[in-house]
């Protein structure tokens, strides 16, 4: 009998482990300075065990019509602000520069700690992640092919790989990241998802200073993922146990 409770619990713990994902949802932080598509909406992240992060967008009110940034810190070092981003080539640039020429800037300064590495941006038609390692012409990592592609659907779906961030697949590491919603001219505005602004109600070219920032873990190594399940099937096959003595 325990030799074929223990087999069963190894074998649902492999099971369990095998199609492991962790998922967080961000809910947007109820600001509505540009209408409310990202202040009145969330994300949700999902990793699972190949290593993919699937992001889902729900929007909020208004059109989604300007452009989200997503800084990532995942490894060491990265840039304390974009104040120094030049990088103004095309609008997901400009937004992620928070620079379009001249006056025309709105810093970011995140909270102390974070060190942005990466930049996940999308607009309505595309989604795509950059190194953040050259302030002055970022570099291109690859697409995150965002659906659909209109201003005014219910969610957006896009996806990359955690290998993209830096990180290694099945690892258990977590990475940082912060949101903004910005148009593709560099104006600014002060709705988020999760962590928020300091001063969250102001708009425009000024400078805007992060509260804190988003936590998400990855998916651990099967095996470590088996282990701790093993373990909790193991103490609610010990109570199940106990209440059938009883």
């Amino acid at each position: 009998m325990k030799k074929t409770l223990l087999l069963t619990l190894v074998t649902a713990a492999l099971a369990v482990s095998s199609q492991a994902q962790l998922t967080n949802n961000y809910a947007g932080n109820g600001n509505a300075t540009f209408g409310g598509a990202v202040g009145n909406g969330s994300l949700q992240l999902v990793n699972d065990s190949s290593g993919a992060l699937n992001f889902t967008y729900t929007r909020g009110s208004s059109s989604f019509n300007n452009a989200i940034v997503l800084y990532i810190d995942s490894i060491a070092g990265g840039a304390a602000s974009t104040a120094g981003f030049t990088d103004n080539a095309d609008g997901l640039r400009i937004a992620m520069s928070g620079f379009r020429g001249g006056a025309e800037r709105s810093t970011l300064n995140f909270s102390g700690g974070f060190g942005a590495d990466y930049a996940i941006a999308l607009n309505n038609g595309f989604a795509a992640v950059w190194s953040l390692s050259n302030p002055t012409n970022f570099p291109y990592i690859t697409s995150g092919n965002i659906s659909p592609n209109t201003q005014t659907n219910g969610t957006y779906n896009f996806s990359f790989n955690v290998t993209d961030l830096g990180l290694t697949a099945n690892s258990g590491q977590s990475f940082d990241f912060f949101s903004t919603y910005i148009s593709e001219t560099a104006w600014r505005s002060s709705e988020t998802f999760g962590a928020t602004f300091s001063t969250p109600s102001q708009q425009g070219y000024l400078t805007f200073d992060a509260a804190a920032s988003n936590t998400f873990t990855t998916v651990p190594e099967p095996t470590t993922y088996a282990l701790l399940t093993l373990g909790a099937l193991g103490v609610a096959g010990y109570a199940a146990r106990r209440r059938a003595r009883k």
